[in-house]
Formats: structure tokens, C-alpha cells, sequence
């Protein structure tokens, strides 16, 4: 009898059946007398047997009956298993024994959503049929299975080759995921660093190489503060204050992206930038800093800051 119980997998990976025909020898042995139950049959062995074989035999004390048409109805039930990865009455939280007779006068089946969305679950509700007669034949259950299964057609080599297969391109797909995701953190954190820090420094830290301090014969810096900020912000509220900062040192940073020059630092409302340094660009950074400081002035005064045009005032001043 086709059970679950009864269908092993060897050491390569082939179906084989055990106790094949035995539960019939067990029944006319036992039903002729022939034999004397000394041991109770598990509940568990009737779980997957068709509702017509559990008809008139003691449960626990007899083995029922195999035919073609209950291992149709068995293999419906081991196929249950195999897709929802539980037993077939596992979701019903009933007792064995209230299971069994609810096969057997009932006609208990598991209980299966949208069958008609998949063949293969449509094919396997047929097997439960309570019409032995009814259920589908073997050769349409193994066109079923074919179709559903279509990349398992071959010999137990070519399955195993296709299973390599998938598994490298799995493989490759999430090496390929976790570059993306390095690569996009090295990409931060370069971006962190060179805000930190001037690119050339940044490059040198990255390769590794010391940092020695050195002089510089002539630089400029230059000094942007806002003016009365403890009192301008006095008038706004805290979510105003951030997008304040926000927005002018954004501007401010998209004018030095245009020159040759770096920001140093941002400390409350001033703002720090210097050229030639630790670029030297032979001379060139008096010139550098006037340009920002007047373009600095000139974005400042052309935007607009809620309420605060007017007393949203700069102070810049030059060190050479």
C-alpha cells in the first residue's frame, strides 16, 4: 500500500518502495485467523488510505486493503505533503482517530484553496474522489506531472547538472547583489570622506600612504558668517533653522564646487573655505577666493528664505 511511510529515497537519490503488497498478505492472514495481532497498527497508517478501504476493519487491529484506486487516492495525499510541506490533516488540528472516521464516513478531505488555479492541485484533488472509479488514471497523473515539472525530464545525471546549474546562477545573482551593495557603500563613504577631508588627502588615506604636515608659503582663506544669527533664529522655529543652514551652506557648497578651493569647516553659522591648500595653485588663490566670496554673495541675495529675505545678511571676510 502506498504510503508515506512507504517510499524511501537511497543514497542516489532514487524512489524506492518498501512493504510492497504486504499490507494484503497482512489482511488476509489476519481476517482468516491465520495470524493473531499481537501489536496495535499506528493511527498514523491509515491517515493517507481511501475512504472505501477503511469500511468494516477495526482500526489499530487490522491492515487494510491496497487496490490501484487507493493508491490514487494515497498518492493525492503524499502529494499534498510534498507541496504544503505538512501532513495532509496537519492544518486541522483534529485527533488521528477523529480524522479516520471522518475519512471514512464523511469523506474528510484537506483542505485546499483555489484548486483550480494549478493543474497540478486540480489533479490532486481529483485523486481524493470519493468514486474510486473516478479518480484519474496513472498515465494522466504522470502527463500532469510532466507539465508541471517540465525541468525534471532527463536521468538522475542531467537533473543533477541542471540543479548545478540553477545553483551557480543563483550563486553568481547574489555575488553580483552583494558587489552592487559594496560598491555602493565604498561609493558613501569615499563621498563622507571627501567631505571630511580634501579629495588628494582622502586618496592618500585610502592608499594607505602617511599624512605628513608641511607648511605653505601663501594661501587665502576665507570667513562667510551670517549676521546676528543668535537673533535671527530667535524668530524661527526649529524646523525653519535646519532648512535655513540647510539651504544656504548647499549653495554655498555648489559655488566651491566651481573653483579651486576647499571647505574647510562648518561651525554654527560660519562657513570656512580655502585655496591653495593643499593644492598649490601658484598663486592663483587670492583670485579664487574673491570670485566665491562675490558669487557667495550673489546667490545668497537672490534667494529667498521664507519670511527672512531682507535680514538674512553675510559678513566675509579674506585672510591671506
Amino acid at each position: 500500500m502506498l504510503s508515506l511511510q512507504t517510499c524511501l529515497i537511497d543514497a542516489n537519490w532514487v524512489l524506492k518502495m518498501t512493504k510492497f503488497g504486504i499490507s494484503n498478505m497482512m489482511h488476509d492472514f489476519v481476517q482468516s485467523q491465520h495470524l493473531r495481532m499481537m501489536e496495535i497498527v499506528p493511527q498514523q497508517h491509515y491517515v493517507t488510505v481511501a475512504p472505501e478501504l477503511l469500511q468494516n476493519i477495526q482500526i489499530g487491529r487490522t491492515y487494510p486493503r491496497g487496490t490501484v484506486a487507493g493508491d490514487i487516492y494515497s498518492f493525492g495525499m503524499m502529494l499534498y505533503a510534498i507541496m504544503y510541506r505538512c501532513g495532509p490533516f496537519e492544518k486541522t488540528n483534529m485527533a488521528l482517530r477523529e480524522i479516520i472516521e471522518g475519512v471514512a464516513q464523511k469523506g474528510l478531505k484537506p483542505v485546499v484553496e483555489n484548486p483550480e488555479d494549478d493543474p497540478l492541485i486540480t489533479m490532486m484533488c481529483q485523486c481524493w474522489n470519493s468514486l474510486p472509479d473516478a479518480r484519474p488514471k496513472l498515465r494522466t497523473i504522470h502527463q500532469t506531472i510532466n507539465a508541471a515539472f517540465a525541468s525534471s525530464k532527463g536521468n538522475l545525471v542531467d537533473q543533477m547538472i541542471k540543479m548545478n546549474e540553477k545553483y551557480a546562477q543563483n550563486l553568481e545573482r547574489i555575488v553580483a547583489e552583494r558587489n552592487s551593495m559594496l560598491v555602493e557603500a565604498q561609493e558613501q563613504t569615499d563621498r563622507l570622506l571627501c567631505e571630511m577631508l580634501p579629495p588628494t588627502i582622502a586618496a592618500q588615506l585610502k592608499a594607505g600612504t602617511p599624512i605628513i604636515p608641511r607648511n605653505y608659503e601663501s594661501v587665502t582663506v576665507a570667513f562667510v558668517q551670517i549676521v546676528d544669527f543668535g537673533i535671527l533664529m530667535g524668530k524661527c522655529t526649529p524646523d525653519q533653522v535646519i532648512a535655513f543652514l540647510n539651504d544656504v551652506f548647499t549653495r554655498f557648497d555648489e559655488v566651491i564646487g566651481m573653483h579651486d578651493a576647499y571647505k574647510v569647516e562648518t561651525t554654527g553659522e560660519t562657513y570656512m573655505v580655502a585655496s591653495g591648500v593643499p593644492n598649490e595653485n601658484e598663486g592663483r588663490h587670492v583670485y579664487e577666493i574673491s570670485e566665491i566670496a562675490l558669487q557667495i554673495r550673489q546667490v545668497h541675495n537672490s534667494a529667498v528664505y521664507f519670511d527672512l529675505k531682507r535680514e538674512a545678511r553675510l559678513c566675509v571676510g579674506l585672510l591671506r
